[in-house]
């Protein structure tokens, strides 16, 4: 037997709606997260003109050196056409999301759709963050690397003692 209420086959869908209307919210939420932590914003230690935040690979870019982070500015610089096109790319996620919302009647598979689109272009600007790292590990000398371990499992500890 169905939980729909077959006397008001609206009741319904307006809980289906609310629940997708509360899932796109942490959806963007969490996409909102993503983007500023790659784009920069808030007030927290920015650095340069495009406001990336020292902290925009969360703990491994805080266990950069004060060079390193440079470095990667430099390399985010060297890439920024590449993310401000995606970037552009997921604020048009938002608007096609809230004119699928709007939509009557109402698809889910085109909001199933839209996230899978929006997950697929995450993924990417992330690998695109990870390459970036692994780049700049890579031109690390050993030394340079294990104070940069050393500073990772600190800050990590420190993490920990938060919760």
């Amino acid at each position: 037997m169905s939980n729909v209420d077959t006397e008001n086959p609206k009741k319904g869908n307006r809980w289906m709606r609310v629940l997708l209307v509360v899932s796109l919210g942490v959806n963007l939420l969490v996409a909102g997260m993503v983007a500023g932590a790659y784009f920069g914003g808030g007030s927290e230690k920015r650095s340069g003109a495009n406001g990336l935040r020292n902290s925009w690979v969360g703990p491994y870019g805080r266990a950069l050196s004060k060079e390193d982070r440079a470095e990667m500015r430099k390399s985010f610089e060297g890439r920024k056409p590449w993310f401000d096109e995606r970037r552009g790319r997921m604020r048009g996620f938002g608007n096609e999301m809230a004119n699928a919302v709007r939509a009557e009647p109402f698809d889910p598979a085109v909001v199933n759709d839209i996230l899978q689109r929006q997950r697929s272009l995450q993924s990417a600007i992330q690998a695109e963050g990870q390459s970036m790292l692994v780049d700049r590990l890579t031109a690390m000398t050993a030394e340079q690397r294990a104070a940069f371990a050393e500073n990772l499992e600190k800050g990590l500890r420190r993490g920990k003692r938060r919760q």
